[in-house]
């Protein structure tokens, strides 16, 4: 995947500091692709929706473990950053404590654009492990691990990284420059409405 275009990086809990130095490049076998998706409420992040990810763990029982084992902990320690690179959005996450682990979970911004903007604008995902083929209605009860994810200026970039990329899509599509920058523009405002709104309790 080559090394990093953008670093931004972020914490939660009582670690500070930035991802691992040594870290120059993302490690293949770290790469963990999501199999499923869904959002949740809640009153954790003030009735935000949450999206929840789904991902293939099949070969990682180590993020399998880490699921688990946080069914039965208060909270641990991450640091984190994000990355795009073309049509792909990277977050990567180094998990600290209670078990040290790295997963760097791809997504498409053609495709699970409001996945990315779900998790910015409630700053926090779900982490769930699963198998190619799964859907999350058919594990609802499984396991699942909340993961903060503070500001940390990925929001400032997010909103053109998703107009250019977009534009290009339309404009793959057949429209002209003007139109499809248009397009782009009315998909980030029908995509911020889905992504911001609030459930009450």
């Amino acid at each position: 995947m080559g090394l990093w275009k953008r670093w931004i990086s972020g914490h939660y809990g009582a670690q500070l500091g930035n991802l691992n130095p040594r870290r120059q490049s993302v490690d293949p076998s770290d790469v963990t692709p999501v199999v499923s998706d869904a959002a949740l409420a809640t009153n954790i992040v003030e009735g935000a929706l949450v999206p929840v990810l789904v991902l293939d763990t099949s070969v990682r029982p180590d993020l399998t473990e880490l699921i688990r084992i946080h069914q039965h902990i208060d909270a641990g320690d991450i640091v984190f950053a994000w990355a795009a690179n073309g049509d792909n959005v990277q977050l990567l996450i180094d998990f600290l404590r209670p078990v040290e682990a790295s997963a760097v979970i791809p997504l498409s911004i053609e495709r699970q654009a409001i996945l990315v903007d779900m998790m910015l604008q409630a700053k926090a995902v779900y982490l769930q492990a699963g198998k190619p083929g799964e859907r999350f209605r058919d594990h609802f009860s499984d396991p699942r691990v909340l993961v903060e994810l503070p500001h940390t200026g990925m929001e400032k970039l997010w909103d053109n990284k998703f107009l250019r990329q977009m534009e290009k899509v339309f404009r793959s599509r057949g429209l002209r420059r003007a139109d499809a920058s248009q397009a782009a523009s009315t998909a980030l405002v029908d995509l911020r409405k889905l992504t911001t709104i609030r459930i009450q309790s």
